[in-house]
């Protein structure tokens, strides 16, 4: 979804670009895409960074996520300046002043109030069957092995290993080879009835039993 770019000044060129509404982004992919909380936004002073996200109208249609000096609000919404030079959208530059609402802000440089631990752990990596990431097909059985607890060269990844394997719903498993290697929160989105179980522990195994999970 695109907004419309409300009059950002006298000498930009307000048809080059659009910021970009992230709300049905979020909807759709609620443990992997993170904005700040209506209190985390309430809380901003002059000064303080947030990011927005804009699109280019030019022919390339490319999306930028960039930073914006928050300086305040009045009765048309948030205005500030922008901080970072963008690659390649028209009419936009840095010291642009730039007029937003709450609902554009993806991100604070520094949050006073949300607890973003929480999107790290949706980031931890887990082994889950294609089948489930391709959609369609439900969580049958889940297993908690083990974690990596050395890095190997072929995860070069900064996220940790939960240990967790996530198989679909029947009675096949796919080979281990062809297992994906995926933050936990992208099988979340495809299907969360597994979300209170994620704490378990190590040499934990538990199959689907109706719309519940039960040890096995």
């Amino acid at each position: 979804m695109v907004d419309d770019v409300p009059e950002n000044g006298p000498n930009l060129d307000v048809s080059a670009w659009q910021l970009i509404d992230p709300r049905p982004i979020q909807q759709e992919n609620p443990y992997t895409f993170f904005v700040p909380s209506d209190a985390e936004k309430a809380a901003l002073v002059p000064g303080d960074l947030v990011k927005l996200m804009f699109r280019s109208l030019s022919p390339h249609n490319g999306t930028e996520r960039m930073w914006v000096t928050f300086q305040g609000r009045d009765e048309v919404g948030a205005f500030g300046q922008l901080d970072n030079q963008p690659l390649d959208i028209p009419g936009l530059t840095a010291g642009d002043i730039i007029r937003f609402q709450d609902h554009h802000i993806v991100s604070v440089w520094e949050p006073k109030v949300d607890d973003i631990s929480h999107e790290d752990r949706m980031f931890a990596r887990c082994h889950v069957d294609p089948r489930i990431l391709n959609g369609g097909v439900r969580i049958g059985r889940i297993e908690r092995r083990s974690a990596w607890r050395t890095w190997r060269p072929w995860r070069k990844d900064r996220w940790p290993d939960t240990g967790w394997y996530i198989y679909a719903d029947d009675n096949t498993r796919p080979r281990s080879r062809d297992m994906r290697y995926v933050a936990v929160g992208v099988v979340l989105n495809r299907d969360d009835s597994i979300l209170r179980h994620l704490s378990a522990a190590p040499g934990t195994r538990m199959i689907r039993d109706g719309d519940r999970f039960r040890d096995i």
